[in-house]
């Protein structure tokens, strides 16, 4: 086929254009700007329609890119030859594909024909609008090109015959949504979802011991409570003596640092007393104080009692001493003599009375020798401290008693004393009160010491209903502390005690119902979970089924296209050698198309070549495509500008390639320069 004329209305920036086609090569010479790429993509356009027009760009969207610049009329007119006819295709286009018009005329009778429909493209090239983009139609810095089925299926000559190659895209491409849906490597796949799933309900299962033996750890310790509560005698007894011994005190509880400050001052103000009392009891006539608490130089009775008694003792040892002696001269005048008929004549016993009367004297005398001494060294003035200190003591701790409902009298010691052994024995019946409460709750507070909450919750299925519970309890444990602390003995002491029990209880029948609840769960799980991995094992199967026939359809695909790619690389080796001896000579065509060159001993690449040899390889390619695809009527050939990066011995080179192919093909050559007029 090829194009005769063109008549453009309006198309991007061209307005109002027509242009005449011959045989061989149409350079169309203009300068950057004028719109060369633009009416290029107006050809492709009148035949195949505008491409992507979902796209929100602008440049992607070929509706809204190439809309006329002044406005007015969208579209235009072509006129081509095919076979022995000559037909003038017209479109105009609105602003959606639904208000585009599409008419075909006979060119040498002006009759409308039904030759081809809206799709003349594919129907005059069999190739689809991205096929024909990647061959005939060579853009500018667009000349590497890409397989597609319709490519495939015409180099193969089996478009009219064999419809799988044009669908092999389609295949392939819901074979990959396929496989990546049903990924078992991928989180958002299928398997892998499923995989994880059974992996949840084996590790869930595995978990049936461990509840058990919570189950059982958890029974013991409702156990332990429950004995608790049915034998509490020893916790009232304790709450009966903790409230009597809280009345002896006034229903005030003192504190250990004062109540052992008081007993010291006790102790002092006893060792002051005893103190006070030696020195009256040695006083004579000397300052001592009266009943007023004022000192006297004269002796009280109390005061002088000692000094009296010591005198009267010495009296009787020396009419002892002197009745020993007459004993001793028994019969000399008649006193002896009567005092030994007395004795009965016994002259030994006579000495020893008068022995011990002289003993008796002589420590009579040290008596009060010590006495008078003792007297002359008393410091009156250090007395009268002493009493002023006894009388403070005994102020504050008759204060101190009073406080707390005691009745005080002068044996502040022994008071002190008992106030202490009461003290001691109160804070002792709270110890042990406190220490049998706290056996109600070390049960819980033992289990939970013992297992890690976090555990717990993590293996629990219900995880978060459960940290929410037991966040709760810990919160009520706290405060159940916090109250039992404070409580001080009433007549709901008992009461709460029981209430405590019962609220322990309740939290591990709860505790238990939900272990419970879990190990039924469980056992459902292990009924699921066998089911489960052989729907997982099928899929797996079913997946490595799709993979693999991906695979195969793959292979197919290289299988076929190697059937036809000889005459493709051999039309390619021929265009290549006319070209530059620049050009590598070992050069390949894989299965999609893509051109290998042999360089270093590895096969490389096209595109690491320089620009100007990729792209004048890539129009060697697209020529040989051409020439195998369309063995009968040839197509028109659309270059826009392709040899932008020649140097000048590859442009020789690219204007002998173009002169072989203007033989066989109309080329319409849009350029910018006169360098590169063909």
């Amino acid at each position: 086929m090829r194009l005769i004329s063109c008549h453009i209305e309006g198309f991007g920036k061209l307005n109002n254009i027509d242009m005449e086609f011959t045989s061989g090569v149409n350079t169309i010479l203009r300068e950057n700007g004028w719109g060369k790429t633009t009416f290029a993509a107006f050809v492709k356009v009148m035949f195949y329609g505008f491409s992507g027009e979902t796209k929100r760009n602008d440049i992607e969207n070929e509706r809204r890119r190439f809309r006329p610049w002044s406005g007015g009329a969208y579209g235009g007119e072509l006129v081509f030859e095919s076979g022995t006819n000559v037909y003038r295709v017209q479109r105009a286009f609105g602003g959606k594909k639904s208000e585009d018009t599409f008419a075909l005329y006979d060119a040498e009778t002006n009759a409308v024909s039904r030759d081809f429909t809206e799709n003349i493209g594919y129907e005059l090239f069999q190739i689809d609008a991205r096929s024909f983009e990647n061959t005939v139609y060579i853009g500018q810095n667009s000349c590497q090109m890409g397989t597609t089925d319709d490519i495939n299926a015409k180099i193969g000559n089996i478009a009219a015959t064999d419809s799988d190659i044009n669908n092999y895209e389609k295949a392939c491409q819901t074979i990959k949504s396929v496989v990546n849906r049903m990924s078992p490597n991928k989180r958002n796949g299928e398997l892998y979802r499923q995989k994880m799933e059974c992996a949840e309900l084996s590790e869930k299962a595995r978990k049936r011991q461990y509840v058990c033996r919570e189950i059982d750890r958890i029974s013991a310790q409702r156990d332990k409570v429950c004995e608790k509560k049915m034998d509490n005698s020893e916790l009232r007894y304790l709450t009966a003596q903790q409230r009597k011994l809280s009345r002896y005190f006034g229903g005030k509880v003192p504190d250990g640092e004062s109540v052992a400050l008081m007993t010291r001052k006790a102790r002092e103000y006893d060792r002051l007393q005893a103190q006070l009392d030696m020195i009256e009891s040695i006083s004579d006539g000397g300052h001592v104080r009266d009943k007023n608490g004022k000192y006297s130089r004269y002796p009280t009775r109390e005061t002088g009692g000692g000094r009296k008694t010591a005198v009267i003792v010495l009296l009787i040892c020396v009419f002892v001493l002197v009745a020993g002696y007459f004993i001793t001269k028994s019969g000399s005048n008649w006193i002896a003599g009567a005092v030994t008929a007395k004795c009965g004549g016994n002259v030994k016993l006579g000495y020893i009375i008068m022995a011990l009367a002289g003993i008796c004297m002589i420590l009579d005398i040290v008596y009060i020798v010590k006495i008078n001494r003792k007297t002359a060294d008393i410091d009156y003035t250090s007395v009268e401290k002493l009493y002023d200190k006894r009388e403070v003591l005994f102020e504050e701790i008759s204060s101190y008693l009073i406080e707390f409902g005691m009745e005080t009298g002068n044996d502040v010691l022994r008071q002190m004393t008992e106030f202490q052994m009461r003290y001691d024995e109160y804070t002792d019946i709270c110890d042990r009160l406190r220490k049998e409460k706290y056996e109600l709750q070390r049960a819980s507070d033992e289990y939970m010491s013992q297992m890690s909450k976090e555990e717990y919750m993590s293996q629990n299925s219900n995880g978060k209903n459960m940290s929410q519970r037991a966040k709760e309890e810990n919160m009520s444990q706290r405060a159940k502390e916090d109250r039992m602390s404070q409580r001080s003995g009433g007549t709901k002491q008992d009461r709460y005690i029981e209430d405590d029990t019962q609220e322990m209880v309740m939290q591990y029948d709860r505790m238990l119902s939900d272990l419970r609840a879990e190990l039924n769960d469980i056992d459902e799980t292990a009924k699921d979970m066998e089911a489960r991995k052989d729907e997982l094992a099928d899929r797996l199967h079913r997946y490595d089924l799709v993979v693999k026939t991906g695979e195969l359809l793959m292979e197919a695909r290289d299988r076929f296209n190697s059937r036809y790619t000889q005459p493709v690389a051999k039309a390619f080796g021929s265009y290549c050698a006319m070209i530059s001896e620049n050009i590598p000579q070992d050069m390949r065509i894989d299965p999609d198309m893509g051109i290998l060159y042999r360089s270093d001993g590895l096969y490389r690449n096209s595109e690491t070549l320089s620009s100007g040899l990729s792209d004048i390889v890539s129009v060697c390619l697209r020529a040989a495509l051409a020439d195998v695809m369309y063995p009968g009527e040839k197509p028109v050939l659309i270059l826009d500008d392709p040899f932008v990066n020649l140097d000048d011995v590859n442009r020789d080179g690219a204007m002998r390639l173009m002169s072989v192919i203007s033989k066989k093909y109309q080329v319409i050559y849009f350029t910018c320069s006169e360098n590169r007029v063909l």
